[in-house]
């Protein structure tokens, strides 16, 4: 079947032209179950990944789990584990991932190369019985969830006859509650099927928890301007740009490598939590630079304290030197005490030496994942005798990341290991940044462990070869030797 979509747009040289866009639908698309009657199925000779035997539930007895977009996006890590298998990922959710999260998208792709995984992508995009058109008043998003929702539903309908259900993975509440004709659920409903793996709910992400209490006068971060405001700023001269790079052993000081309003290229200290507001290092960050009585001219005292939560946000007095002029003190949060009074004003530009700035704004995000490590000090004697989720503070190995929390139920086991965690979100009200468990590494201390965080951290590839790459080595395996006459080399 044909369809044609045709429209006019206007070329950059000014003259209309006619584009006709052919989208083919098919009835020969497979469902991917190796045992599935169907005629178009059973005549195939497409790869039938998905097993006939899939896992069973008390709910929904044999089924295959269908994730949509934001399932994927926010827990990838734990669809990446090789328990999670008999997946059916629509044409529409890659196309989605594709111009939402090209590494999640990537990382999708190397699970479906992967014939273990027994994952399959349905192209429903191109399936004349669940191709659907969007509606005149229906937004691109809401279009692709009713494509998921139609999917799903040929394809309960298509699998019916063999006693497997497809269950639609969902946490958007508008999609679930749109979902009503087909079987769908949360991700945390999801992982109740795998309850022999208590380590998968702690993967789920703690985008929910705040750290905030009743006797402390935290206030929360400034708002982050919009991508529109920042774009507005760095074209109007009132904003900078860079990458922000913190220093080895503050993750209070940071700074960026930016060109000022005046063409001259410079470093901006940013210093403090506030100033820093929820940017890590790696992060490209939108910087409005103070004025230049608030420079910096003396090295930095912001504090580091091992437990910051404990420290007083109150402001010290200025002490002054010789000089008479007064000694530039920052609080305990690490934010800048106001402008420092000069006996000489003529004698600004040179006394304050250093611009300071502060982030208005994240143009993007340079997250990934990090080995971290759970002091035993750091969590209470009932959070590691209970299995109920407690929330914990996990201390990255790198040094320029500040403490991560996360919510896990294994934090006795956790306790004096070394573990990977990945970044979820960053709130305003958070003092810290919020992660979750990805997989656990070993004892702190262990030779093999402290080598693979070595690896890790350094963004070394370990990970052994795939079966289609060791099917390519000789057969004589480690027994092979070199031979000029067989191996054709002069």
């Amino acid at each position: 079947m044909l369809r044609n979509k045709s429209f006019v747009k206007r070329t950059r040289k000014g003259n209309i032209v006619r584009t006709v866009k052919e989208h083919y639908l098919r009835d020969d698309i497979i469902c991917g179950t190796s045992s599935c009657a169907h005629p178009v199925c059973n005549a195939s000779t497409q790869p039938k990944p998905l097993s006939p035997s899939p896992r069973d539930s008390i709910k929904w007895k044999r089924h295959y789990v269908v994730p949509d977009t934001n399932a994927l996006v926010n827990h990838i890590d734990i669809f990446e584990r090789p328990i999670i298998n008999n997946v059916v990922v629509l044409s529409t959710v890659l196309d989605e991932l594709r111009g939402l999260s090209m590494p999640t998208y990537t990382r999708v792709r190397a699970i479906l190369r992967d014939e273990e995984r027994a994952w399959f992508v349905f192209s429903n995009e191109h399936h004349r019985e669940t191709f659907i058109e969007r509606n005149a008043d229906e937004s691109p998003n809401d279009r692709n969830d009713r494509a998921i929702r139609t999917a799903v539903a040929w394809l309960t309908k298509h699998l019916k006859p063999l006693g497997i259900t497809p269950v639609m993975v969902t946490n958007d509440e508008d999609n679930l509650r749109k979902a009503s004709d087909v079987a769908a659920c949360r991700m945390d409903e999801l992982l109740g099927v795998y309850s022999e793996h208590p380590e998968l709910p702690d993967m789920m992400g703690s985008v929910n928890i705040t750290d905030r209490k009743s006797d402390d006068v935290w206030t929360g971060y400034d708002e982050h301007l919009s991508p529109v405001q920042v774009q507005a700023g760095l074209k109007g001269g009132l904003l900078v740009q860079g990458t922000l790079q913190i220093a080895p052993y503050n993750y209070l000081e940071g700074s960026v490598y930016a060109t000022l309003p005046d063409g001259t290229e410079q470093r901006v200290l940013v210093v403090g939590r506030n100033d820093m507001n929820r940017a890590v290092q790696g992060d490209k960050v939108a910087v409005q630079i103070w004025p230049k009585a608030q420079w910096r001219n003396a090295p930095s005292t912001a504090l580091v304290d091992e437990d910051e939560d404990k420290v007083p946000s109150v402001t010290e007095e200025p002490k002054k030197d010789d000089g008479g002029s007064a000694k530039r003190v920052r609080r305990a949060d690490g934010s800048a005490t106001k402008a420092d009074k000069l006996d000489d004003p003529a004698a600004l530009d040179t006394k304050l030496g250093e611009p300071t700035g502060h982030v208005v704004g994240i143009i993007r995000r340079n997250w990934r994942s990090y080995c971290a490590f759970l002091d035993p000090n750091f969590t209470t004697r009932n959070a590691r005798a209970s299995n109920a989720p407690t929330t914990v503070s996990v201390l990255a190995m790198d040094r320029r990341i500040p403490k991560i929390k996360i919510r896990t139920r294994q934090a006795d086991s956790l306790a004096g290991q070394r573990f990977v965690v990945a970044l979820d979100s960053w709130p305003r009200e958070s003092r810290y940044p919020l992660g979750h468990f990805v997989r656990a590494l070993g004892s702190a201390g262990d030779k093999a462990t402290e080598t693979e965080v070595l690896l890790l951290e350094h963004d070394v590839p370990f990970q052994p070869f795939t079966q289609r790459v060791r099917e390519d080595l000789p057969a004589e395996g480690a027994a092979w030797t070199f031979d000029a006459e067989r191996d054709q080399v002069v």
